[in-house]
């Protein structure tokens, strides 16, 4: 009786889902991530957008950037849609972007914001060479090209 008082009441089921949230904002957003000092608290603006192995750089740079904040927030601007998800770095130049989030706004038809979207979604490597910060596929295919803002 006493053990279907305690864990069948609606109290104590909600005292278990606000601890769950709890360890999941804990394992998630608010655990500070580990992101390469190089890359860490600058705006990178894309130069280059690659599809089928071709360059595609005729759009305006500024509305489409990427920020990796020191508590493991990613920032990105894809024309004009704003999103924010979470990276996770391991050695080796690993990277994984994870629940990233994205406003769903009309962007004009020659907006390349899905591909810029599609593309921070399979991140899976980063470069950082020359100045220029490049974001790789699974195939070690270069998807992004971006440049420190300055």
């Amino acid at each position: 009786m006493i053990k279907s008082i305690l864990f069948g009441s609606k109290l104590c089921q909600r005292v278990i889902t606000v601890y769950l949230l709890l360890i999941y904002v804990h394992t998630g957003y608010a655990m500070a991530q580990y992101i390469p000092e190089e890359i860490s608290e600058k705006i990178w603006e894309c130069i280059g957008i690659y599809s089928d192995g071709r360059m595609q750089s005729q759009f305006d740079k500024k509305s489409y950037t990427m920020t990796f904040n020191s508590d493991g927030t990613v920032y990105v601007l894809a024309d004009c849609n704003q999103g924010k998800a979470s990276a996770k770095f391991v050695e080796g130049g690993l990277v994984e972007i994870q629940r990233l989030t994205t406003t769903r706004a009309m962007c004009p038809p020659e907006s390349l914001s899905n591909e810029f979207i599609d593309h921070m979604r399979n991140m899976r490597k980063w470069q950082n060479q020359g100045g220029k910060l490049f974001i790789l596929g699974a195939d070690n295919g270069i998807l992004l090209e971006f440049e420190e803002k300055l």
